[in-house]
């Protein structure tokens, strides 16, 4: 009677039991790679281990484990080479165990991971992503080496060139400072990417053409209650330092929505983020980071609302502006833009904007042509002496705790652990220091635009003022005097001013469901 035939554990090809072949009946079913052995070979896979040869994930190593059965016992006898022919010849038949190098793991799928409310494309077996407090700038060895020869070529040349002492550690030491610094910003440049490849899984960005130049300007959309055409699209503009984060945080924007639409339509809600902050692309030309370019960014995302919404003519939906702090100013500006039939409503949340000491509607702060033209001039060379301001900002932004306090400064309740997140992630894209120096410097290119409180005086729709009464950014009797003014140069138009107390700088981040009350009521009184 033949013996049973077993199947091979990993080829699953037929072969003999240990006793079957103890009786004399050799096993030839199976045989190692390249026919090393013959008769009672089995091969094993052994994915545990690795090392030894070429083409990764484990090597070729040969393990000889011999068993001989006698008396029902069974001797275990181990060694690191092929087997011997004096062991072969033993009285029982042996089987030879051989271990063959395990293949390489199939690499393990990219997926996309949204941690942290970021999108960033990782290995599955990895858990990290992009945290933008490890993108910073950073001192290597190889920088102290590279430093240290340069350092020593240019003494030794200071030195044939001038004798003094003091000329060559000088040339040393500034050509130290210089490799150190030029090695930092090559790792730290390296280490940031492009504004899509962190944008969250909703993100949307739309095609801005500003001067010379177009961008990408990010924005994020809420879906409203209605799609009549009569429904209103709600534009939030963020402050200085700030993002779409900041209508996120507490859900600002929906509430916003859901609130406002038991008593007037809104067919979406869209905040974006304004050239120099955020996750919009970095313009190059310096004109482009003011707040007249800021609105046109405002006007190009409309437009693509209005186009997701099906509209034929995306100019005639009506809107409602929403600007916080120095948003109020970019808020003026599209009001004038879009004009009275179209801008129905204005919010502005502790607005940064100076009332004028002119009572008349067409007060401006207009300067001499020649100013603006100096001004100009003193910009284009002064912007290229900034760049010890941009080593600064890498460092700071860097800094989890700066973050931390800052915001907690605009709060008087503790901040959202998330809202760190939403400020400190545009820090991770290209440009971002560059653009933010630009932005700065761009401030001194509004001098003599129109003021902002003319323009909110002249756009005709009613203006609802909400300010912090703990606000120590911005003092709350600004706004209190700015309704003032507002309705003093316009009998017509209502500005209804209101504090909220136990309340910093930014409502619409800090008591979320206030701010949607209150602007929903006001919306109700006024245009239902």
């Amino acid at each position: 009677m033949a013996p049973p035939v077993v199947l091979n554990p990993v080829s699953h090809a037929p072969c003999r039991p240990p006793h079957a072949l103890a009786a004399g009946a050799l096993d030839t079913t199976t045989s190692p790679p390249g026919g090393a052995f013959s008769a009672s070979s089995f091969l094993i896979h052994n994915s545990n281990r690795g090392g030894g040869g070429g083409g990764g994930g484990g090597s070729w190593f040969r393990r000889t484990k011999t068993t001989s059965v006698f008396a029902g016992q069974a001797k275990h006898v181990q060694n690191n080479h092929a087997p011997s022919s004096k062991l072969i010849s033993k009285r029982n038949a042996s089987i030879n165990t051989t271990y063959r190098r395990a293949p390489a793991p199939a690499p393990a799928p990219l997926t996309y991971s949204y941690v942290a409310q970021t999108k960033t494309k990782t290995n599955a077996t990895d858990e990290s992503s992009h945290d933008a407090s490890a993108v910073r700038p950073s001192t290597t060895y190889s920088t102290v080496v590279i430093c240290a020869l340069t350092a020593t070529l240019t003494a030794t040349l200071a030195y044939y060139a001038s004798k003094p002492a003091h000329v060559v550690a000088l040339c040393a030491a500034t050509a130290t400072l210089i490799c150190a610094v030029v090695q930092n910003q090559i790792r730290y440049q390296a280490k940031l990417v492009p504004h899509t490849e962190v944008a969250d899984e909703d993100s949307r960005f739309a095609r801005a053409q500003l001067l010379d130049e177009s961008v990408d300007v990010h924005y994020k959309q809420v879906d409203g209650t209605t799609n009549s055409t009569k429904g209103a699209v709600a534009l939030f503009l963020h402050g200085f330092g700030s993002n779409t984060s900041s209508f996120e945080v507490n859900d600002a924007m929906r509430k916003f929505v859901q609130e406002s639409s038991t008593s007037y339509p809104i067919a979406a809600a869209a905040a974006y983020d304004r050239p120099g902050f955020g996750l919009t692309e970095r313009p190059t030309r310096l004109e482009n980071f003011t707040d007249s370019q800021a609105a046109v960014c405002g006007l190009a995302v409309l437009r693509d609302v209005c186009e997701q919404l099906g509209d034929d003519d995306k100019s005639q939906r009506p809107v409602i502006l929403v600007g916080h702090s120095a948003g109020a100013a970019v808020a003026a500006i599209l009001a004038e833009m879009l004009g009275v039939e179209r801008c129905q409503a204005i919010v502005l949340l502790a607005p940064s904007i100076l009332p004028s000491s002119s009572k008349s509607t067409t007060a401006t702060t207009r300067s001499p042509a020649a100013l603006r033209v100096v001004a100009r001039l003193f910009l284009a060379v002064f912007v290229r002496l900034l760049y010890p301001l941009q080593l600064f900002l890498q460092r700071l932004v860097a800094n989890q705790a700066f973050w931390k306090t800052g915001l907690q400064g605009s709060w008087v309740r503790p901040i959202d652990p998330a809202l760190v997140t939403g400020y400190s992630r545009p820090s991770m894209i290209t440009g971002w220091d560059v653009g933010l120096v630009r932005y700065l410097l761009a401030r001194l290119l509004e001098i003599g635009r129109r003021s902002s409180t003319s323009l909110l005086s002249a756009c005709g729709c009613p203006i609802l003022i909400l300010h912090g009464q703990q606000d120590m950014l911005v003092p709350v009797s600004n706004s209190a005097s700015l309704q003032k003014f507002l309705s003093a140069a316009s009998r017509e138009q209502t500005v209804q001013f209101e504090s909220l107390e136990n309340v910093g700088h930014s409502p619409q981040e800090e008591v979320a469901d206030v701010f949607a009350a209150r602007s929903a009521a006001f919306l109700r009184e006024q245009l239902a």
